[in-house]
């Protein structure tokens, strides 16, 4: 399976809303057929990084629309993570750590080497495989001739509507870049989605299926993070704000 990430903090998120608020607004999950190891939403399309392995990692499939039987058509490669940028094009990186980007008809290659990539508001970034304080290298796409280091470090990227990168460090704190710089936010996880006006996190509290999920809620919310039920290992966001799902034993499921 494609790589997981095992934070040094067994910190978990606290809870973060009072008795009985969490239940009130909790997600209700709808199951899709198909299992995956990863999923990625934006520009109106949904793909997954399916469970069949092939050489470069897995295989890769996008939602067609329907809730049963055959939900998922499949495109030509295989990979290990994925990302969907404002245009409805996956990004994808492989078991080589091969980047990739879908033209319309394939995947072409990109130059450079990631462990993990993320796309919002017309950003793209990845998690290089250089090691740094704090996990590996951040670089952003710069559309010519690759990728521009970003200062800092993490294991997991996402990136929102502003294209704004959101990552998650190797002992699973969450910063958020603001001006030049990272500032670093309350809580702990595993992985982390931006999409719409949301951010979403897969917590580090486990729980039959994987992991808490949580939404967040803005700092000035004195409790910044929303458990919305649930356990997951990866979580995509899509353009309405709503969250995408892949839990420990392969399950698909949508909100």
């Amino acid at each position: 399976m494609p790589r997981r990430v095992l934070l040094a903090s067994a910190l978990a998120l606290p809870a973060l809303l009072p008795p009985g608020k969490a239940a009130a607004q909790a997600v209700r999950w709808n199951r899709l057929p198909g299992a995956a190891f990863d999923v990625g939403a934006d520009g109106g399309q949904v793909f997954v990084i399916g469970r069949n392995p092939s050489a470069g990692g897995y295989g890769i499939y996008r939602w067609n629309g329907q809730t049963s039987g055959n939900a998922w058509d499949v495109l030509p490669g295989s990979a290990t993570d994925i990302t969907v940028d404002r245009a409805g094009n996956p990004w994808v990186v492989n078991a080589a750590n091969n980047i990739y980007r879908w033209n319309g008809n394939r995947f072409d290659h990109l130059p450079g080497k990631a462990t993990d990539i993320g796309a919002g508001g017309g950003q793209v970034f990845v998690i290089g495989t250089d090691r740094v304080p704090g996990g590996y290298g951040i670089y952003r796409f710069n559309g010519a001739n690759g990728w521009d280091r970003v200062p800092g470090g993490a294991v997991r990227i996402a990136a929102d509507r502003q294209g704004n990168p959101w990552v998650v460090n190797d002992r699973g704190e969450i910063f958020v870049w603001n001006r030049g710089r990272f500032d670093l936010l309350p809580g702990r996880a595993m992985d982390i989605a931006c999409g719409g006006n949301e951010v979403y996190v897969i917590g580090t509290n486990p729980l039959n299926g994987g992991f808490g999920i949580y939404r967040w809620l803005g700092t000035s919310a004195g409790q910044p993070w929303q458990n919305v039920g649930g356990a997951a290992i990866r979580v995509a966001v899509d353009p309405k704000g709503l969250p995408w799902v892949v839990n420990e034993a392969g399950g698909i499921y949508k909100a």
